[in-house]
Parts: structure tokens; sequence; C-alpha cells
């Protein structure tokens, strides 16, 4: 199974999230980006799927250090306005960018077509 990294600081989110996703994915949540970080370190996740803003620093620089060391497919959820213009400027760090909050799933949707696409065969 895949192992999905949820991080997001809604601790009600966080239950909803896991138990839609936990018949498909392996999940793992998080609150904050510390939590994720020592996550990461256990658990190397195939996707992580995150909401921007969290209470100790941005989704979108955690994103790009997990992409540095590894290929974590990455789903960004309600950024602002300047992450779209971040994504455009670092194409390589977020996968899937929704600028509206999901329902599971609807964002599952986005996770699997993400995951298609990331393994479809290259023309």
């Amino acid at each position: 199974m895949l192992k999905l990294l949820h991080l997001d600081s809604s601790q009600t989110r966080r239950q909803r999230f896991a138990r839609h996703f936990s018949n498909r994915f392996i999940v793992h949540s998080a609150a904050t980006v510390a939590e994720a970080d020592r996550l990461v370190d256990q658990h190397t996740p195939h996707i992580l799927v995150s909401y921007c803003q969290l209470p100790d620093g941005h989704a979108f620089d955690f994103a790009t250090t997990l992409r540095e060391t590894q290929q974590t497919l990455v789903v960004l959820v309600q950024g602002a306005p300047q992450i779209r213009r971040k994504r455009r400027a670092s194409p390589g760090t977020v996968d899937v960018y929704s600028a509206e909050l999901l329902s599971p799933s609807m964002m599952e949707g986005l996770v699997w077509n993400a995951v298609v696409r990331r393994h479809a065969p290259s023309e």
C-alpha cells in the first residue's frame, strides 16, 4: 500500500481524512511541520497532502525540503495567491494545488489522478 502523510492543524479534518483514506493507503497524520518532519524520518511517504499554512511553518517550504531527498507526490490545499506564484516558479515541488478546501472523496480523486500521471508511461 502507498504511504500517505496528511499534514493539517485541524484534528477533526485529520481524523475524517484518515478514516476515508485508510482503506486504500497507510495514513500518517501530523498537526505541525515539526511533527511531520519526525514522521518522515520514520515513514517516508509516497504522498504528502497538506494545508498550506500551519502553526509552525509553511507546507510549501516543507514540501520543497522533502522533494530534495524524496520523490514524494505533493498535494497542497488552500494556499494563498503567493503559493500559486511559488508553484509556477518551482514546478517540481507541487504536483497538485487546490485553492479550495475539498471533501475527502474529492481529495482522493485528486490524489489518484496525480498518482496515475506520475506513473503513466512517458510518450
